[in-house]
């Protein structure tokens, strides 16, 4: 074991965090080379006594050094042979899109010396071997980031990644030559099927984050044993860098405390503009950003020496799954205390600090808790994963024949192979070693062909649904007495559940109504009495199961899973009317405060309470009659009470300031009334990345690498460096080679996707993820129920729904490209674009149908849109806004600098002060023929201007000045010559219709979909 990880320690530092100043020789620890400054980190950390001496694994990490490196990178060194002098380069390139870059800053010695001392500190007190080395990969670039100290290039001549992401792919990498150095190993894809459906079956925002929250968790589960016995640097996706599921897990099970913990903290905190009020370890489990498809990279030989065969590797993931799902009911339970290991360090998170009261089961954990254990089989097979393990190393000696021309290429993969056989050969004709092509070459592309091979065979595999009836004999018999809570008594048969709709429920509890209120039936009541619920539990239970509501084990799991779960993580969110009112929440509880007990005030002080409840059990069974009451309590107590309607200006002004901020513009107040309106809409996102599949396999802009080297040259020029200038311009023929060679194999220009480049996409959608979530629940008020950096859900205010579409497309590309994370820059996804579904949805909607609805228009709409431009067609990049209700349906391109979405929030904003009319739309249709007419003949200014004089007339001045208004012009100026192209939604009541429409009808169409809310 020793040998093992010593090896991956090697892999991570062979090369020294400052490694490009060392070969400048501007910043050395030695006075030697950047190999001799590696063996001083190592010493200065203290391995030679964890680990004895790297010297034993050099040849196996050099090695996986190699495998590791970026395709321009060992073409670079080929080119570079017979050059001696170091070109010295100071800017980071996006891996993904080259043309983007950033500076890189000066280490100081002072900087560098106070991290390895801090780091040594914080490593001294691990000696065992494994928790040495987990400590290591998880502090090695947290410590540099959260210190703000700039990334060394891995190679000043590919300045396409960090020394870290060389590093931490080189530890990747070690995984499938370990221990002989020879290719082998294995890949797994462990995938969750179904998982739209999971989470998508949801009445209450709970359930919502539950469904996701649990498919995180038990892939989680899954992940972390092999993590913890092989090294987090087996886990390709989802990404181990950056990881919080990881850190605060490993801390967990290290014991770590806050001195190892506070290095995290500072890290996360980085990742939301101003930092984070707090951020402890549970804090890192709350949010679902392991996605439910995961990949591992795992050595042939185990760390202890037994050999792992790829039939028992199967079975063993199978089992974890198995395992990890039994856990997750168990917790759902009430049942906190896990002591099994790896597993214990997990569940500590969530409620290893609980007190007693935090820990005592809510009345849907015990109801949940009884049921299960009657029932056991309802619960069994819930879930069920598609699990694939190839054997790298003999995909690797096949792939390796057809490069070498040994072999015909066949199956999927087959015309990158051809690609590369043509490049080997085209590379031979500019002097590179033909054998030496074909072994880089099929290394470069194993990543992308193992995880194509992966998908390809998973995809195959059909998993079958719960079978929820056996065949006895002739017989249909249920696996389960499902009848048995529900409070009609059974023999009626059984329901299906009122929630998913699929499932058998196995809880009923019948509702009666009541004058102002909603309540179980005697019935129900008298059974959970018998059960042992206290009137106390049954009154709390009907804030979790709604009167009415029958549920199946999998949305009953959801549920108690939620209950059991939302003090220690702290959720806030229950219902849709929580989310509804979130963003005036905080300022309402303020005023509450001035309610005095009578019937309707205590109703209301109720409702809002700590959290937004259910108005039909708080207020009344009628949405009109429950918000009836709400305005008139909070109307009559500004007429009586001063000070009440002080404080209600002073939190006017507060969420004036606060959209202010959201949306960037200033100057502009909500009404009064803003505070106290009944919200009865909020909304649903859904964001799905452009192009992601294409990106993965290698999917660069064209020529975007050749065109590096083209300025790296030139660079090398102006620096009088001759050789690295003729270095250069060789390389850029061998990566042009290797371009065309692809492209006419497969007709893409792919960059062949290596295992930096893989671990760098994994680890740009997590870092994409978490900036997602920090900034829909901290600054948008909304509820977070997945996010995986290329794909988000979630629910928000109306108020910060457009927001939020601005703020993830932003997060998106990055800032100039890349990821600000202390003082590193992570390249961002800045290629394609990212399409947006905003749906408005009403809190009495069934939110499974609405989810569905707000996903079908992502993919049916927004991810089939093309807008025509001068300079031709834009695909994708669209948001599809609709309306639940009023039945609206618009479209709005995003491409660039995003215009029509900021015309669009200005005129929202400008609604919602009174400086617009919300009967704009329906003035706009006395030039909407005009406009067209004009933009079909290309005369856009007239098209614009008649726009704008349709949004003068419904000003209170005539004039578009004051804010939000004066922006109008220039924005209806920039956008003016997009126009729809191919079958686009229908405008406001009509049907969708082959051809194309301007942008600035979309955009009143928008403004039509919008104008209603909050």
């Amino acid at each position: 074991m020793k040998a093992f990880f010593r090896a991956k320690a090697w892999a991570l530092l062979h090369d020294p965090p400052h490694k490009m100043w060392a070969l400048y020789g501007t910043l050395r620890l030695t006075g030697r080379g950047h190999e001799e400054e590696a063996l001083e980190v190592w010493r200065r950390l203290g391995f030679n006594d964890v680990f004895g001496d790297p010297a034993e694994c050099e040849e196996i990490v050099r090695r996986a050094d190699d495998m590791a490196s970026t395709s321009d990178r060992w073409i670079t060194n080929f080119s570079f042979a017979e050059v001696r002098e170091v070109f010295e380069y100071d800017k980071l390139h996006n891996v993904f899109n080259p043309r983007l870059s950033t500076p890189i800053g000066q280490l100081e010695r002072r900087g560098l010396e106070e991290f390895l001392g801090q780091l040594a500190g914080k490593l001294k007190r691990f000696t065992d071997p494994r928790e040495a080395y987990h400590a290591l990969y998880a502090l090695y670039e947290v410590e540099w980031a959260a210190r703000g100290l700039p990334p060394s290039l891995a190679d000043t001549r590919a300045p396409t990644h960090t020394l870290f992401d060389h590093a931490y792919a080189t530890a990747l990498t070690l995984n499938l030559l370990w221990p002989d150095g020879k290719v082998g190993g294995y890949a797994v894809l462990v995938d969750i099927p179904g998982i739209q459906q999971v989470v998508g079956a949801a009445r209450k925002t709970g359930d919502f984050w539950a469904g996701s929250w649990m498919i995180s968790a038990i892939t989680w589960l899954i992940l972390w044993p092999f993590a913890w016995e092989f090294g987090a640097d087996v886990l390709l996706k989802p990404s181990p860098r950056y990881n919080p599921y990881y850190h605060a897990t490993l801390c967990a099970q290290l014991g770590g405390g806050d001195d190892l913990w506070s290095s995290f903290e500072k890290l996360y905190s980085s990742l939301y503009p101003g930092g984070l009020p707090k951020f402890e370890p549970r804090h890192a489990v709350r949010q679902p950003v392991i996605p439910g498809t995961a990949c591992l990279i795992l050595p042939k030989v185990r760390p202890n020496g037994q050999k792992l065969e790829k039939s028992s590797l199967e079975r063993e993931v199978r089992e974890k799954f198995e395992k990890a799902f039994e856990l997750i009911l168990a917790f759902a339970s009430g049942e906190g205390e896990v002591s099994e290991e790896p597993y214990a360090a997990f569940f500590e998170l969530l409620s290893g600090r609980a007190t007693s009261a935090e820990r005592a089961p809510r009345s849907v954990v015990k109801l949940f808790t009884i049921i299960r254990k009657n029932e056991p089989k309802a619960f069994e097979g819930l879930l069920r994963p598609r699990v694939c393990v190839v054997d790298v190393g003999e995909l690797y000696a096949e792939w390796l024949k057809v490069v070498e021309g040994e072999a015909e290429a066949a199956g999927r993969g087959a015309e990158i192979l051809r690609g590369l056989a043509a490049a080997k050969a085209k590379l031979a004709e500019l002097g590179v070693d033909e054998e030496e092509a074909a072994e880089r070459l099929t290394w470069q592309a194993l990543f992308a062909l193992f995880y194509s091979e992966l998908s390809s065979r998973a995809a195959e595999e059909l998993v079958a649904p719960k079978a929820w009836f056996t065949v006895e004999g002739r017989e249909l018999k249920p696996i389960a007495c499902f009848e048995e809570f529900y409070d009609s008594g059974g023999g009626v048969g059984y329901i299906t559940c009122s929630v998913c709709g699929s499932e058998p429920a196995v809880l009923r509890l019948s509702k009666v109504t009541k004058p102002g209120a909603t309540d179980y039936s005697k019935k129900a009541q008298e059974m959970l009495e018998k059960l042992g619920f206290t009137k106390e539990d049954i009154d709390e239970l009907k804030v979790w199961v709604k009167p009415g509501e029958a549920l199946g084990p999998l949305c009953l799991t959801k549920r108690a899973l939620y209950a059991s779960v939302k003090d220690m993580l702290e959720l806030g969110f229950e219902s849709t009317e929580d989310v509804a009112f979130s963003f005036v929440a905080e300022e309402l509880h303020g005023l509450t405060r001035h309610l005095r007990d009578s019937e309707d005030e205590g109703k209301v002080k109720k409702f809002i309470g700590e959290v937004i409840k259910s108005f039909e059990t708080m207020l009344d069974p009628s949405a009109e009659r429950a918000r009836a009451l709400y305005e008139r309590v909070f109307r009559e107590l500004i007429e009586r009470d001063p000070e009440a309607r002080e404080k209600v200006v002073g939190s006017t002004k507060k969420l004036s300031e606060r959209l202010s901020r959201i949306y960037g513009v200033e100057g502009f107040e909500v009404p009064i009334d803003f505070l106290t309106s009944f919200r009865s809409y909020y909304c649903l996102l859904r964001a799905d990345a452009d192009n992601v599949g294409k990106l993965a396999q290698g999917g660069v802009p064209a020529n975007s690498y050749p065109e590096l080297l083209e300025n790296l040259k030139r660079e090398a020029e102006k620096r009088g460096k001759a050789k690295c200038a003729e270095a250069f311009e060789k390389a850029t023929k061998c990566v042009e080679a290797l371009l065309s060679s692809i492209e006419e194999a497969t007709g893409n220009k792919l960059l062949i996707p290596s295992p930096t480049y893989s671990l760098a996409l994994s680890t740009a959608l997590m870092v994409t993820a978490l900036k997602g979530v920090m900034t829909i629940e901290y600054e948008l008020k909304g509820a977070p129920v997945f996010s995986g950096g290329d794909d988000d859900l979630a629910l928000l205010p109306a108020e910060t729904g457009l927001a939020a579409v601005e703020h993830l497309r932003a997060i998106y590309h990055g800032e100039g490209g890349f990821h600000r994370v202390g003082g590193c820059a992570v390249p961002a996804l800045a290629v394609y674009g990212k399409s947006f579904s905003l749906l408005f949805a009403s809190i009495l909607d069934h939110m499974s149908e609405e989810i569905a609805e707000c996903t079908r228009l992502l993919e049916e709409v927004a991810k089939e849109a093309k807008w025509e431009s001068g300079s031709g067609e834009l695909e994708k990049d669209t948001l599809v806004l609709s309306d639940s209700r009023g039945g609206g349906v618009a479209m709005l391109p995003l491409s660039g600098e995003r215009q029509s979405l900021n015309a669009l929030e200005a005129m929202w904003i400008a609604r919602l002060s009174g400086s617009l009319s919300a009967n704009l739309p329906e003035d706009y249709e006395l030039v909407r023929e005009a406009v067209e007419a004009a933009a079909a003949t290309g005369k856009w200014d007239l098209a614009a201007e008649l726009v704008l004089y349709v949004l003068r007339r419904n000003t209170p001045q005539g004039k578009l000045e004051g804010e939000p208004l004066k922006g109008l012009e220039r924005l209806v100026g920039e956008l003016k010559r997009l126009r729809a192209v191919k079958e686009v939604p229908a405008p406001y009541g009509e049907k969708p219709e082959e051809g194309r429409a301007s942008v600035l009808s979309w955009l009143v169409e928008a403004f039509r979909v919008v104008r209603g809310y909050p």
